[in-house]
């Protein structure tokens, strides 16, 4: 939820541009893929329409008021949805390992929409975000074994005990900064040693990293052992990091297409989206990087029984989502290392397997047009009011303005205009669409008490966006309206089923022509007869924690 750390000196830099005449052009820097649109549109499209109507610039006040009334919104007392809240987070950790959007370069080319942002991920699910380059390429991220300087298993990081001795071994790794690292004598932080640290954001996120570690360094040496026994016959046993990569890549694919996208696209968009014939857009869209993929932000709850300890009935108390944030690192915290009593305890976020669900498991909220308060007062979300804009002074703006405020800078088009597209190429159909009525509804519905001089959408807001609508919103807002917040609606689980399909394309692994194959291969001489690869997040979890091979 630390998604654009640099969205501040982007904004000025757009201010800047935002008055200048449409001519500038700009591409991504070297390296990064162009975000492009799925679907072909008109400069009439875009959200600043040329013609009547707010300007780039003056849409931004209006976004301010739309997203403070999603944040207040939230503040309702409303009934969980059906996720268990463990997905809401598996979702964010796919979507890091989907999209990158660390670099980028503004414009003010209305007829080049697509080139504001940069993509730095490779387009599939393939770990590539917890993996890094490997052994090979990022060699700190996998500790050396006492007799040599080879690496294949994942460092992992110390938790302490209250006397500050370290205890437990279920941290993400980190670098105390300092003169050792190149940095002041007296700097406070500690570096999350991660491929992509915005698996730090949180630290049910960073806890969810851990998790594939530990089942990395259990395959890694259920392969070890297998080669030392001198009876492997895969050749990828030869190399046991390279099998254990494998076999967890191949786990994680599954389960994200038999586990998690059942849960939040309905089976028919599915089915079409996976269906043989289909042909996919060949890289994350636009529409889908900047909007449709954000949705997980929605499912976000403001507190959580995170363990024994820091739960509604424990002794510290439920765990907030603005204290589970402060232990990203890269601010001074006294927060690290961790207190080994921050251990998660994953039946409180899903059914494990083999135990009743708990009595308190933890769920997610309902998607809707609203997000978590947290997300727009912690330090890591807030954003300042630039001075250049006097109509947010005032305003506190969070992570609902600065997803809107991004799709506008980088010319994301109006949710009609998608929807219309959408139909055209037969994704969904005419009554698949929310109506402007029905959007000026969803608008007023989501006024609150705390809706205060004019710190919310207006009546001119609301005629302004129930025909030209921020894709952001639509996309939460629709998942009520046709689905009651337990699922996406239509055009954005058509959006997300397809890019996930795109994603999960199979790859081949190290010169075998299929993934799930070598997979299932080195399974079969890995595991007892009968017992799966896991393809589930429960199942994962129960692997993880399993013993060491015999």
């Amino acid at each position: 939820m630390r998604h654009g750390q640099g969205f501040d000196l982007m904004l000025q830099d757009w201010l800047r541009l935002a008055g200048q005449p449409e001519t500038a052009q700009a591409e991504p820097e070297p390296g990064f893929a162009r975000y492009e649109p799925r679907f072909d549109y008109t400069p009439r499209d875009l959200l600043d329409a040329p013609g009547p109507g707010p300007g780039a610039t003056e849409w931004l006040p209006v976004l301010a008021r739309l997203a403070t009334q999603m944040h207040l919104g939230a503040l309702r007392v409303a009934p969980d949805g059906p996720l268990p809240a463990a997905y809401t987070y598996l979702g964010q950790f796919a979507v890091h390992d989907l999209v990158n959007s660390a670099g980028f370069r503004t414009t003010r080319d209305r007829n080049l929409p697509r080139r504001l942002f940069g993509n730095i991920q490779s387009p599939a699910l393939d770990l590539a975000s917890l993996y890094g380059g490997g052994p090979g390429g990022s060699p700190a991220f996998f500790e050396p074994t006492e007799e040599t300087e080879h690496r294949a298993r994942f460092r992992l990081g110390w938790m302490r005990d209250s006397a500050g001795r370290p205890t437990r071994q279920e941290d993400i790794p980190r670098i105390p900064l300092g003169p050792a690292t190149g940095d002041a004598p007296d700097d406070p932080r500690m570096d999350p040693l991660l491929a992509d640290t915005r698996n730090a954001d949180n630290l049910i996120l960073s806890q969810l990293a851990v998790l594939f570690m530990k089942a990395h360094n259990r395959l890694h040496d259920l392969a070890h052992a297998r080669a030392v026994a001198g009876n492997a016959h895969h050749r990828l046993l030869a190399r046991p990091f390279e099998a254990a990569r494998c076999l967890l890549t191949s786990s994680y694919r599954r389960i994200l297409r038999h586990d998690f996208l059942p849960r939040l696209v309905a089976p028919e968009t599915l089915a079409r989206a996976f269906a043989p014939e289909t042909r996919p857009h060949p890289s994350v869209s636009l529409e889908a990087a900047l909007a449709v993929l954000r949705f997980g932000h929605a499912l976000v709850q403001p507190r959580y029984d995170f363990n024994a300890v820091h739960a509604e009935t424990g002794p510290a108390g439920a765990a907030g989502l603005e204290r589970l944030m402060d232990f990203f690192g890269m601010r001074p915290s006294r927060d690290l290392p961790v207190d080994d009593s921050w251990v998660i305890d994953w039946g409180l976020f899903l059914a494990l397997p083999g135990q009743p669900p708990h009595p308190r498991m933890n769920h997610a909220r309902r998607l809707g047009p609203t997000l978590a308060e947290p997300l727009r007062n912690h330090p890591g979300t807030r954003i300042a009011p630039p001075a250049e804009l006097p109509g947010l002074a005032g305003f506190r703006l969070g992570l609902a303005f600065r997803t809107m405020a991004k799709g506008l800078m980088a010319r994301l088009p109006t949710a009609q205009a998608v929807a219309r597209e959408a139909q055209a190429a037969g994704w969904i159909g005419p009554d698949a669409v929310m109506s402007p009525a029905a959007i000026a509804a969803a608008l007023r519905a989501g006024r609150t008490a705390a809706c205060t001089a004019g710190q919310c959408p207006s009546e001119a807001d609301i005629a302004l966006l129930s025909e030209r609508t921020p894709l952001f919103w639509y996309v939460l807002a629709e998942a009520a309206h046709f689905a009651d917040g337990a699922r996406l609606g239509p055009l954005g689980g058509a959006l997300l089923a397809e890019t996930f399909a795109m994603a999960l394309a199979d790859p081949g692994f190290g010169g075998e022509p299929g993934l799930d194959a070598a997979a299932d291969a080195l399974w079969r001489e890995l595991a007892p007869p009968g017992q799966p690869l896991p393809a589930t997040l429960p199942d994962l979890v129960a692997f993880a924690a399993g013993p060491p091979p015999a």
